[in-house]
């Protein structure tokens, strides 16, 4: 199975990994034979600032063949339902934007904050590298700075619960 074919793989357990990662390593560990996987849900990173403090989620999702075949419309997409919005062809259609900096594989997790945040409503640009693609969304998305991210299932788990 390629990576591109299991992309939407999302690991049971936490991986830690640091900011400057690219996302092509991150995706790499991620799809680990070595580790258990679950088809249910795409990969998502919990975002965390420089304190540990949560900052948003990362997801990314399979590409979508639409996305792959029509160059007019792999601009960008916006994920708006946290929940993965995007995942299906009609999602993406939905939240196509234009303008968005586009998003290489070796860009590291901060670098692909920092674009995300810099484009119009969040968008999610696509991301394309020699062993996968994808699509990213930033959601809940509160500070800039990062030094490092949760990779990981995030079933059960409320971020905005401190107690």
């Amino acid at each position: 199975m390629s990576d591109l074919e299991t992309f939407g793989l999302i690991r049971n357990d936490f991986l830690r990994v640091p900011g400057d990662w690219p996302m092509s390593r991150v995706v790499r560990a991620m799809l680990d034979p070595a580790r258990d996987a679950s088809p249910a849900a795409p990969i998502t990173a919990i975002v965390t600032d420089s304190d540990g403090r949560f900052a948003g989620f990362l997801t990314c999702v399979k590409a979508i063949q639409w996305l792959r075949e029509d160059g007019a419309r792999r601009k960008s997409v916006l994920g708006s339902d946290g929940s993965g919005a995007g995942s299906s062809e009609a999602n993406a259609k939905q939240y196509a934007l234009s303008g968005a900096e586009p998003i290489s594989s070796g860009d590291c997790l901060s670098q692909i904050i920092e674009k995300v945040v810099a484009s119009p409503a969040l968008a999610a640009p696509i991301i394309e590298g020699d062993d996968f693609r994808g699509v990213v969304f930033i959601e809940d998305l509160f500070e800039r700075v990062f030094e490092g991210v949760l990779v990981g299932d995030n079933a059960g788990f409320n971020p905005r619960d401190e107690s």
